[in-house]
């Protein structure tokens, strides 16, 4: 729902405006939420919730910045299938830092994902613009992005997950509006894409963030990236449903390489953990 909403609102509106006021709404919806659990939460905020509302706020300011850089000098298609490889990210990141195992049936998946994304996002490969700047701007994208999952699941034990989505959305809103302010970008957001970004926000950073975050109290940093990774699933499912528009057998092909790429691994834990003997 988000990709739909998102794409709508791109059109409406210029790229850096359009993420500024999703980005906006979906401080108010986490904000509105929020209020419903100040009950019995502690006035003052814990100092490890204080700075990972700075880290994450941080983060997600390099991501979106890592996107805008690199949409400037490559295709979309290309620049969302460097991004993809943040589950490499997550994958190291959560070995380095968190002590996750990774299994070769994870780096087998992560394979077929990134190659099912690159099937489906480029549409001919010897037209793809290809810039070494660009590039470097969507692997800053991924690690900012991918950072973002391996820091939630080190403190999600300790922060409510609410607040500092809360806070670390704010922020970045803070940011992005000192910069667009003087630029004018936010005179340049129409009704229409409020709207539109209104709904892409409800259905993204917060909805889907939210549950990112709670997820990695239960499952991995790298599997929870990797079960992600079917987004282009249920937007063809969505597309189908709501726009009438039928995927290509190229697409209907990339899509079949990530959903084994997301399968291969999972089904490879369920049997490791019917035989008492493995331990990865």
């Amino acid at each position: 729902m988000f990709l739909l909403a998102f794409q709508a609102a791109n059109e409406a509106a210029p790229r850096d405006a359009a993420v500024f006021a999703m980005l906006a709404c979906s401080t108010l919806f986490n904000a509105g939420f929020g209020a419903t659990r100040l009950r019995g939460m502690p006035r003052r905020p814990p100092r490890v919730a204080v700075i990972a509302t700075l880290v994450l706020a941080g983060l997600t300011i390099v991501g979106n910045v890592g996107v805008a850089g690199a949409l400037g000098h490559l295709d979309p298609g290309l620049t969302s299938t460097i991004l993809q490889t943040q589950v490499f990210v997550v994958g190291v990141g959560g070995w380095l830092f968190l002590r996750e195992a990774i299994t070769p049936a994870f780096w087998v998946g992560a394979v077929f994902a990134v190659a099912g994304f690159a099937v489906i996002a480029i549409d001919d490969p010897s037209e793809a613009k290809i810039e070494l700047l660009g590039v470097l701007f969507a692997l800053l994208g991924a690690l900012g992005f991918g950072a973002m999952l391996v820091y939630t699941r080190k403190v999600i034990a300790e922060i409510d997950p609410v607040g500092v989505n809360v806070a670390r959305l704010a922020l970045a809103v803070l940011v992005m509006g000192l910069y667009l302010g003087p630029t004018g970008g936010l005179a340049a957001i129409p009704a229409e894409a409020w709207a539109m970004t209104a709904l892409a926000a409800a259905c993204g950073p917060f909805i889907s963030r939210l549950c990112l975050m709670f997820a990695v109290r239960h499952i991995s940093a790298s599997r929870a990236k990797l079960l992600t990774l079917s987004t282009p699933l249920f937007a063809f499912a969505l597309e189908v449903a709501f726009l009438g528009d039928i995927p290509s057998l190229r697409e209907l092909g990339g899509a079949a390489l990530i959903l084994a790429g997301v399968v291969v691994p999972v089904v490879s834990g369920r049997s490791g953990r019917r035989d008492p003997r493995t331990t990865g």
